[in-house]
C-alpha cells in the first residue's frame, strides 16, 4: 500500500521526468527541433523544490508507525482513550519504558490489537521483532521531542 507521501514522491518524479524530456534535457528517440523554453538551471531548481522527500529517506520506525499506528495514534494522540496518549508525560505516568512499549505493540492492550508474532487474541504475526523495536524507538524519540509536526 502506498502512503500519501510515497504517491506524491512518485508523481513528482514522473512530472520532472516528463518535463525534462519535453525540454530536451533527457535522451529522447529523436532530437528536439525547438529551442528549450525554460533554462536548464531553472528546471533543476524546480525539480529540487517540487519533488518531495521519498519514502526511502523516511526513517523505518516512522514509516512503520504511519502504516500501522497512526490511525489511532496520529501525532502521539490516542483516539480511543485520550488520557493514554504517547506524550512523554503520559508514558511516564503509566510507567512505560521502551521494553513496555515493545510489549504493548507486540501483544496489544485493551482496545489496541497486538501486532507481534503472538498477540493476546491469537492473531498471526504482522510485524517482526525488528519492526516493533523500530516503532518503539520512533515513539520514544517523538515523545522526547514533543511529537513535532512533520516537515512536509
Amino acid at each position: 500500500m502506498l502512503t500519501l507521501r510515497s504517491r506524491r514522491a512518485k508523481m513528482g518524479a514522473i512530472v520532472v521526468a516528463l518535463l525534462s524530456r519535453g525540454w530536451g534535457l533527457a535522451p529522447t528517440s529523436r532530437p528536439s527541433r525547438r529551442a528549450s523554453p525554460v533554462p536548464k538551471s531553472a528546471l533543476l531548481a524546480l525539480s529540487l523544490v517540487a519533488v518531495p522527500v521519498t519514502a526511502t529517506a523516511q526513517p523505518a520506525g516512522e514509516k512503520l508507525f504511519e502504516a500501522n499506528c497512526a490511525v489511532c495514534h496520529a501525532g502521539g494522540g490516542n483516539v480511543i482513550v485520550r488520557s493514554k496518549s504517547l506524550d512523554r508525560a503520559d508514558l511516564e505516568r503509566e510507567g512505560y519504558d521502551r521494553s513496555a512499549i515493545e510489549l504493548i505493540i507486540a501483544r496489544g492492550r485493551g482496545a489496541m490489537p497486538g501486532f507481534g508474532a503472538i498477540s493476546e487474541s491469537g492473531r498471526r504475526a504482522h510485524l517482526e521483532e525488528q519492526e516493533i523495536s523500530e516503532i518503539a524507538e520512533y515513539v520514544e524519540a517523538q515523545a522526547d521531542a514533543g511529537w513535532p509536526l512533520p516537515a512536509n
